[in-house]
């Protein structure tokens, strides 16, 4: 695969993973009822519409639009994050479910790299970046975990 079509693939999977990830966060912030957790959420948000509109933008300059996610893939999370907080509204509950998503979309990363050797430097290092940010979540959420 030639280096247009690595970077158009891998900016999708950016653009797929980081709008995973604001779907996510934005449910989870409407079940809590804790000010300091929801905060937290609402930083992830800044950094995941950053990366997505980097990606997004980087889509453009090769002429292409985003695909979004399957509809299939927005109802698989819908339901997953009303039954998982449906017994259980706790913040370390939420903080399992973000650390499982995060670390999900770090190996969905992790593969775009290790299979896509000839991304140009701008992709590689939002691709990288959108890792930084997953890793960084992790990290926040281990503070809530009980």
């Amino acid at each position: 695969m030639d280096q247009t079509k690595q970077d158009i693939s891998a900016l999708n999977n950016v653009y797929k993973n980081a709008s995973m990830g604001i779907k996510a966060t934005e449910m989870l912030i409407e079940k809590t009822e804790d000010a300091e957790f929801s905060k937290t959420l609402h930083k992830f948000l800044v950094d995941y519409t950053d990366v997505k509109d980097k990606a997004a933008e980087a889509l453009a300059e090769y002429g292409q639009r985003p695909q979004s996610s399957a509809l299939m893939e927005d109802g698989a999370l819908w339901m997953g994050v009303q039954m998982n907080t449906l017994l259980d509204k706790t913040s370390s509950h939420m903080a399992e479910m973000l650390i499982q998503g995060s670390s999900m979309g770090m190996i969905d990363n992790t593969k775009t790299l290790n299979t896509h050797k000839n991304l140009s430097p701008k992709v590689e290092k939002l691709t990288r970046r959108l890792n930084e940010i997953e890793e960084n979540n992790v990290e926040a959420m281990k503070r809530y975990l009980s």
